[in-house]
Order: C-alpha cells, then sequence, then structure tokens
C-alpha cells in the first residue's frame, strides 16, 4: 500500500533526484553553468540604461567563488535531502516526526538556495530580471514552488 508516509517519503526522495541531477549537470556542463552566473554577476545583459550597473562584479575570480559557493551549497541540499529520503523510508511510527522534521529541514534549504542567490541577489540586485539571455526567474521559481508544495504536503497531519 502507498501510505501517506510512503507518499511523502516518495516526494522528498524526488526533490532529492532532482538536486542531485542539478548538481550533476553543474559539474558536467560547468562552462555553461559558469557563464550563467558570469552573466548575471557582470550584468552585461541588463537593459542598456540601467542605472543599476554599478553593481556588477567583474572579476572573474569573484564569479568563480559565486559558481563554486552555489555548486557547494546544491551539493549540500542533495546529499541531506537524499540521506532524509533514506531516513524516512527507514523510520518507524515512534521515530516519524524526528525524521520528518529532518527532511522538513532539507527542504527548507533548497528553498533557500533558490531565494537568496537567486531570486534576491541575481534577480533583484545584479537585475537579473532584466535580461532576455540570462534570466533564470522563472527556473527558480519553478523550483520554489514545486519543493514548497513538498514541504507543505510533507509537513500536512498524517492519516
Amino acid at each position: 500500500m502507498f501510505s501517506v508516509k510512503n507518499q511523502k517519503a516518495a516526494l522528498v526522495g524526488a526533490v532529492a533526484a532532482y538536486m542531485v541531477l542539478v548538481v550533476f549537470g553543474n559539474v558536467i556542463d560547468s562552462a555553461a553553468n559558469f557563464s550563467y552566473v558570469q552573466h548575471v554577476l557582470s550584468m552585461d545583459t541588463v537593459l542598456p540604461h540601467n542605472t543599476q550597473k554599478w553593481r556588477a562584479v567583474t572579476n572573474p575570480e569573484l564569479w568563480r567563488l559565486a559558481y563554486v559557493l552555489i555548486l557547494v551549497y546544491q551539493l549540500i541540499s542533495a546529499v541531506w535531502l537524499t540521506w532524509a529520503t533514506v531516513r524516512l523510508i527507514r523510520s518507524s511510527a515512534k521515530d516519524w516526526a524526528l525524521h520528518r522534521d529532518f527532511a522538513s529541514g532539507a527542504l527548507v534549504f533548497t528553498l533557500l538556495l533558490w531565494l537568496v542567490p537567486f531570486v534576491i541577489v541575481g534577480g533583484e540586485w545584479f537585475q537579473m530580471w532584466q535580461s532576455s539571455e540570462w534570466n533564470g526567474l522563472t527556473t527558480c521559481g519553478r523550483n520554489f514552488s514545486m519543493q514548497g508544495i513538498v514541504l507543505l504536503y510533507l509537513r500536512t497531519p498524517d492519516e
């Protein structure tokens, strides 16, 4: 039977699988993903008369640092979510709440990935929303929504 607890574990596992693929893609196609960080931080594709271009970061070492920090954050997220899934699957009724809290922490950690560096820093500070080429806000919104819904379902009372 596909119990509510198994459904919740499966959804957390699906988010874990997604994050593993995100990390894999960023490692395998690092040139394209690094270009994304470079263009967003350098603000070279925002509207031409943007008065906020003084915020641009044009130092390649800072681009690399940002890329590595994002990748490390994604890796931690993928590992945490994977471990949370294992814990949920193995949990007994007695320790379910503890493991659900652990999984909730992993999901909140992942939600912060999309919200802070991408939406707040990239989207607003570096005006990524103005770029027709390097605007990742739609993807971030999709990820945030998907993972937020999983978190909400995980936190609903079990039958």
